[in-house]
């Protein structure tokens, strides 16, 4: 059994893409929950520029 996180993430500006992109990485590898069961979470960002 394994879980996704899929989040969805707009920026204003396209040169966020990659920060945000980069973001969403650190905040998996400190994700309370994926930390606190037993089987695989996969975290899944979607991010697009808004408007």
């Amino acid at each position: 059994m394994s879980r996704r996180h899929r989040y969805r993430t707009a920026v204003t500006w396209t040169g966020d893409v990659e920060t945000a992109t980069a973001l969403h990485a650190d905040a998996a590898k400190a994700c309370f929950i994926a930390a606190s069961v037993n089987f695989p979470v996969r975290h899944e960002p979607t991010v697009r520029v808004a408007g």
